[in-house]
């Protein structure tokens, strides 16, 4: 009898460490929260009307039709409505895809600067997390498709220097394009450049010469993501400064109260019991600094993630 329960408990702990098995738990409580009774939100619904009325009645984004988005949700619910019709399901599942492709490059990117139990946690939380209402887990949001690109990218730089301290420049590429597909999908983006930054100086990029080697072949990946989202809106018709007018310009507009009552909305709904493992995660880079300085080579980079993702 404690030889069978014994065997038992070792298999629910392999099937706890196991990244296979947590990613089709976390695939089935994302489908439950998505699918199961949740109409479409706000959001989803404005940016489905957009998608219909670029498609049905050849509205232009920008131009006759206006959401400050960047190309990419353009193109997603334009791309979803030509091909279904009108529907809310396709765009929910490549939100889901996107979750777990996110989930997977976490644990390859803690895997690689830290061990596997801390990889098998990083995505438990993440999955879980992600799934829950106060983060808008059951909606197809911008969010998740900036995350995906975004981790990517980082998985991107890491892999760019498996071999040693000079980076390889399909990886480095790779990593510019990833970046440029998230700032296609959500202007805040922009801002990730920093952890990339940190990460390339920390890998290797170390001189001059290297690091002006990093920035023009992460510049040439980023032109490329963002001439080819941008590419199907051109050929209807849509122009450079009807994107840079709609999606970027108007980020100056913005009312310095109303960034203030975003970040303090922003403040006010994070620091939530359901969000403890994030908030306390953050914290603990930050006053555990000596100790995880000396443990964890990537300490400034994920610092600098972290700071970035606050915003």
């Amino acid at each position: 009898m404690e030889a069978r329960k014994s065997r038992f408990v070792d298999r629910v702990y392999a099937a706890v460490q196991n990244p296979v098995v947590i990613a089709l738990v976390g695939l089935g409580a994302h489908l439950a929260v998505s699918f199961l009774g949740r109409p479409m939100g706000n959001d989803e619904a404005v940016w489905s009307f957009m998608g219909r009325s670029w498609v049905e009645d050849g509205q232009m984004p920008w131009r006759d039709l206006y959401e400050s988005k960047p190309a990419f949700v353009y193109l997603l619910y334009g791309f979803s409505h030509l091909v279904f019709g009108y529907n809310g399901w396709f765009v929910r599942v490549a939100a889901i895809f996107a979750t777990m492709v996110t989930a997977w490059a976490l644990y390859r990117i803690t895997l690689a600067i830290a061990n596997k139990r801390s990889a098998i946690f990083t995505m438990i939380i993440f999955l879980f997390t992600s799934a829950l209402l106060i983060v808008d887990g059951p909606f197809a949001q911008t969010e998740g498709f900036m995350n995906v690109f975004h981790v990517v990218s980082v998985l991107s730089v890491i892999l760019a220097y498996r071999e040693g301290q000079s980076a390889a420049a399909g990886w480095v590429i790779a990593s510019g394009f990833f970046y440029g597909a998230a700032v296609s999908t959500k202007q805040i983006a922009l801002l990730d450049a920093l952890p990339l930054l940190v990460f390339h100086l920390v890998l290797g990029a170390k001189h001059l010469q290297s690091i002006l080697r990093v920035f023009f072949l992460s510049a040439a990946g980023t032109v490329m993501a963002v001439v080819l989202l941008f590419a199907p809106l051109w050929r209807i018709g849509v122009t450079w400064w009807d994107y840079y007018d709609g999606a970027w310009l108007v980020l100056f507009q913005v009312q310095a109260n109303n960034a203030l009552s975003r970040i303090s909305g922003f403040f006010r709904q994070f620091f939530q019991p359901q969000l403890f493992f994030l908030y306390a995660g953050a914290a603990m880079l930050f006053f555990q600094h000596r100790f995880l300085r000396a443990k964890l080579p990537m300490y400034l980079p994920l610092v600098a993630w972290v700071i970035t993702d606050f915003f």
